[in-house]
């Protein structure tokens, strides 16, 4: 932290805060992590539903609603 600038500033990877304040240290910490589980998530959510085989058909989801391949 450097209570001497006049606003929090964000540089590449490096975040300078005015307050030594934990609690934002662990939101914005937490904020990462989600964005980067997120962003994990949906490129194999978009692998996994690209493929033709794992495309769930209007008649497997009204007999079931789960596909059990995936």
């Amino acid at each position: 932290h450097d209570p001497t600038i006049s606003y929090p500033r964000i540089y590449h990877d490096f975040f300078t805060f005015k307050s030594p304040s934990h609690l934002l240290k662990l939101s914005v910490a937490q904020g990462i992590a989600q964005s980067t589980f997120f962003a994990r998530y949906h490129s194999v959510a978009s692998f996994v539903l690209s493929s033709p085989r794992n495309v769930l058909t209007p008649q497997q989801a009204s007999l079931g609603g789960l596909y059990e391949n995936i």
